[in-house]
């Protein structure tokens, strides 16, 4: 019998080992839209447009043979989640040493790896017009009420470091409304989220104005589960080391151009 024939018989009778099937990888983020980066307000992820962060980490699946798919909860839940090891991965995660008991940052000498970020973003103080409260960059002037923000967020714990008095709200829109009540002297508040809340709301929150420079400006991260960490560490630097590639490569830029005219 001819070899060639003798070859084929023998592999059409076993199975065809076919590439392994790709990892499926659940990463989750909040609810929240924070244009450029994470687009629509809910559960539901966007078909289109989801924001840079999910594209740039959708990107990955054909890269490193792995399926990522995307949930959205708020942002209490989320962090729950990664400390239960019920999700592989939280993103838009700032750096804050006491998270490294629910989660893994990418770091390096002791540091987290500001390489391997996602994003950048402001944290910023939004005070009433004719309100005297000042930041010059280092203290606050004039403070007499408490700085509202958002519960769970990172600038709660940077501001009572501060001595300043915080009163954590359940949303950002919350904050606000209770700013022009007059029962706050200002809200400190991402830029980006912040931004867009005034913007969809002019008349409700026409004498509201944003305070100059930032409070804090923040690299924010992809983190990983305790469990995935110590299950795939390979893969879940093949990943970090990814973003660095997409981000220095110029990929970045590219995916971030379609988010040109969106809200900031």
């Amino acid at each position: 019998m001819n070899r060639n024939i003798i070859i084929f018989l023998i592999f059409i009778s076993f199975p065809c080992i076919a590439a392994a099937d790709p990892l499926s990888i659940l990463f989750i983020y909040e609810e929240k839209s924070n244009p450029p980066y994470s687009i629509g307000d809910g559960q539901t992820v966007p078909a289109e447009k989801p924001g840079i962060n999910v594209e740039v980490l959708k990107g990955l699946e054909n890269k490193l043979n792995v399926r990522i798919r995307f949930e959205r909860y708020n942002w209490k839940r989320c962090l729950k989640m990664l400390e239960s090891n019920e999700a592989d991965g939280i993103f838009e995660a700032s750096f804050k040493p006491d998270r490294m008991s629910i989660g893994v940052y990418p770091m390096k000498n002791g540091e987290p790896d500001a390489a391997k970020r996602l994003m950048s973003n402001s944290y910023v103080l939004y005070k009433m017009k004719n309100s005297p409260v000042q930041w010059d960059g280092k203290q606050f002037s004039y403070l007499i009420k408490p700085i509202g923000a958002a519960a769970a967020y990172s600038i709660v714990s940077d501001l009572k470091e501060m001595g300043v008095n915080v009163m954590e709200s359940y949303t950002q829109s919350d904050a606000f409304k209770i700013l022009i009540k007059g029962r706050l002297d200002g809200v400190a508040d991402l830029e980006t989220m912040a931004d867009l809340i005034l913007k969809g709301n002019p008349e409700e929150f026409k004498d509201v104005v944003k305070v100059s420079p930032p409070i804090r400006t923040k690299e924010y991260y992809l983190m990983f589960s305790h469990r995935f960490a110590e299950k795939l560490p390979k893969v879940m630097n093949d990943i970090w080391n990814e973003l660095q590639r997409v981000r220095e490569s110029g990929e970045y830029d590219k995916i971030a151009e379609k988010y040109a005219e969106m809200p900031k």
